[in-house]
């Protein structure tokens, strides 16, 4: 399958199956289907958060932590906005348009998943691997001589 595909997968097709459960879920009559369809939905739709982060890490080697950091306050963000708007969307235009605006996001975000290249210049192959110089204090040379 090969590495790009391989880390493409799992994100695009769950992200894609959330939006038409979603989709399908607000638009049916009985309230346990839809309870099924949206609850199959969110969890499809946190199911690509392992590869993403597993994409994160073998991506970023030498900034791992800074670009886990940047994951991480991005997706605090998301989930902020989507609390504030998803209700206020719900009382202006009808549950069915919030339901619509989050699968079009969880759409682009499948669409943008894509487009990344998991070998691409911040992979950690093309990085040089050199050590970090050691720096000693005065109080460790003290206690070494």
């Amino acid at each position: 399958m090969g590495l790009r595909r391989g880390r493409m997968i799992v994100p695009a097709v769950s992200l894609t199956a959330a939006v038409v459960l979603a989709f399908v879920g607000v638009r049916v009559h009985d309230a346990w289907v839809a309870v099924f369809l949206l609850s199959a939905g969110a969890g499809f739709c946190w199911a690509n958060e392992g590869p993403v982060w597993a994409v994160m890490i073998e991506t970023s080697s030498p900034i791992v932590g800074a670009a886990g950091g940047f994951l991480n306050a991005g997706s605090n963000l998301g989930g902020a906005l989507a609390a504030l708007l998803t209700p206020w969307i719900a009382k202006e235009v009808g549950w069915t348009a919030a339901f619509g605006v989050a699968s079009l996001c969880s759409l682009a975000a499948a669409v943008l998943w894509l487009g990344f290249d998991p070998r691409g210049p911040l992979s950690a192959r093309r990085f040089r691997q050199t050590p970090a110089p050691i720096i000693h204090s005065r109080v460790d040379r003290r206690h070494r001589q």
